[in-house]
């Protein structure tokens, strides 16, 4: 008896527009950075992004190549694609460790909902991992020495930022000021979960102007794959409102690792 099989073939499609007062000339890289700032903000996984340049470097368009983890977003190969449609391998994406001073290694912590394969792929990767990972510490101790921030101790933090932002004048007004119950402006008990959530302008002097993002209860969804428990008690590179302490706490990504699986 015959069978059909869907033939399949995939199209780029304009999927609505961002407004923007940039001139999209991509001058520098701060040009790329000011424009990626408010469509990343609000993430809560790594994103791979490409941006399409033309040959001005005026940006065409933007896409979404790759969602990955908390902390890693994979993509393999890069195909570049000229007028005639034909694709062209330009290289293929090392493993890299960022030298940012808040940047650190943690690998082995997570379990996988099932074993991987110990294809090729899967053994050239964790041997690229293992030789990053030995140059890591000496490549960070530098950037850190640079600074002049070289701790006195090994230790990971999370974003000191806590992702913040500067306040709009009209958020300024909006959010200004606290409600009755000594809470700021801007958050609200969640019906289900009765956690604060909201926007609201960050009590602690040390951030004050800046816009936080506060996520109730409902927000943690960061759970493990392999026993399906949740991670953290709070949700992962998110941040939650203690009304005793009265403070936006930052619960960073790397929490999530003294995870244990029941049983």
């Amino acid at each position: 008896m015959p069978y059909r099989v869907t033939r399949y073939r995939l199209l780029m499609v304009k999927d609505g527009s961002i407004t923007t007062t940039w001139d999209r000339q991509v001058r520098q890289p701060r040009d790329v950075a000011d424009f990626m700032a408010p469509l990343a903000a609000n993430l809560d996984r790594e994103h791979f992004w490409l941006l399409a340049l033309d040959g001005k470097n005026r940006l065409m368009g933007l896409h979404v190549v790759s969602v990955g983890s908390l902390t890693a977003a994979l993509v393999h190969r890069v195909l570049a694609m000229n007028a005639e449609g034909t694709e062209r391998l330009v290289a293929e994406i090392p493993f890299r460790l960022l030298g940012h001073w808040i940047s650190a290694a943690v690998t082995r912590r997570l379990r996988t909902a099932r074993p991987l394969p110990p294809t090729d792929e899967v053994l050239r990767r964790q041997t690229a991992l293992e030789a990053a990972l030995k140059e890591y510490p000496a490549r960070r101790a530098e950037a850190l020495r640079q600074r002049g921030m070289l701790p006195p101790a090994d230790f990971v933090v999370g974003d000191l930022t806590k992702g913040g932002r500067d306040a709009t004048p009209a958020e300024l007004e909006v959010l200004s000021g606290r409600q009755a119950n000594g809470v700021p402006n801007g958050l609200g008990l969640c019906a289900d979960c009765g956690f604060w959530k909201g926007q609201c302008l960050d009590p602690h002097a040390e951030f004050r102007g800046k816009v936080m993002r506060v996520h109730c209860g409902c927000d943690n969804w960061n759970r493990c794959a392999a026993c399906g428990q949740r991670l953290a008690a709070h949700r992962l590179n998110g941040n939650y409102y203690d009304q005793r302490e009265d403070a936006v706490v930052h619960v960073p990504g790397f929490s999530g690792l003294g995870h244990q699986c029941a049983g």
